[in-house]
């Protein structure tokens, strides 16, 4: 696993980068089950980089 990683990772990035990525899945989940409007969907989307949404 170390010599997969390019750079340095702390794990505050790591812990970061968890949490983005289980934010966009709960919105995703919370709107394909109707329970968020699109335009907070939309808003929420916006809070996150770009590349959690490919």
């Amino acid at each position: 696993m170390k010599h997969s990683i390019e750079e340095p990772v702390t794990r505050k990035e790591i812990i970061d980068g968890m949490i983005d990525s289980g934010y966009v899945v709960a919105l995703k989940t919370l709107y394909d089950a109707g329970l968020l409007s699109k335009k907070t969907y939309e808003d929420g989307l916006r809070q996150v980089p770009d590349y959690y949404l490919g």
